[in-house]
């Protein structure tokens, strides 16, 4: 008895299975869609951390790096390599000034 109840329960008529697959169909299409363009977003703004990461690396000042890629110095040093040579950066000049003192 229990089998029959799930087995009738279960049972959709032709025109539901078919919006039901019209409605997958869609949702997969729109997840597809959303996924691409937060991929998208995602690569344009890693691109643009890894141009100032680059920026730095070759000697230009964080000041220049934040101008030309338009991230904050906060965006900037959430790098793990940007935050090491910032730190190394501000660890020389600080030794080179204790010694001029």
């Amino acid at each position: 008895m229990k089998r029959y109840m799930e087995e009738t329960s279960m049972r959709v008529n032709p025109m539901e299975r078919y919006y039901i697959k019209i409605g997958k169909e869609q949702g997969i299409e729109e997840g597809i869609e959303e996924g691409l363009k937060k991929g998208i977003e995602y690569g344009i703004e890693e691109g643009i951390l890894q141009m100032a990461v680059k920026l730095i690396e070759n000697g230009q000042t964080m000041n220049y790096a934040t101008k030309i890629s338009g991230l904050s110095k906060e965006e900037i040093l959430k790098h793990k390599i940007i935050k090491d040579h910032y730190l190394k950066m501000n660890e020389s000049q600080e030794s080179s000034t204790d010694d001029t003192a």
